[in-house]
């Protein structure tokens, strides 16, 4: 019975710890997930500076051993296209993207991480 107890109240709290890490920031910063990995490819790769980075629903990844790690772009990082949802922003007169947290700026054909 003791034991029994003793499980529960572990199943509580593990419970409870998981709905605490689902919530998601109400704020406009990018939450950066240093713990989170996941295990399957990403759907578009971009090297830059000699490191590649894994693009996949939203979020930017780099391999650490077999997985992928949630990161922060890097300021310069250039793709050719931005996923739907982004969003249009202006500021001082100069128009930028922004979608998951982080902005671009087009320059051309692309679009580049810029820090505001």
């Amino acid at each position: 019975m003791k034991n029994l107890k003793v499980l529960l109240v572990v199943l509580a709290l593990m419970g409870a710890s998981s709905a605490f890490a689902k919530a998601t920031p109400t704020s406009d910063k990018i939450a950066i997930e240093t713990n989170t990995t996941v295990r399957r490819a990403a759907t578009k790769t971009v090297v830059f500076k000699g490191r590649t980075y894994h693009f996949r629903n939203g979020k930017w990844y780099i391999t650490r051993g077999r997985r992928l790690v949630v990161v922060r772009p890097p300021v310069g990082l250039a793709v050719r296209s931005l996923p739907r949802g982004n969003k249009v922003v202006v500021v001082k007169g100069r128009k930028f993207y922004k979608f998951n947290g982080v902005h671009y700026q087009k320059r051309g054909g692309t679009y580049v991480v810029v820090r505001l």
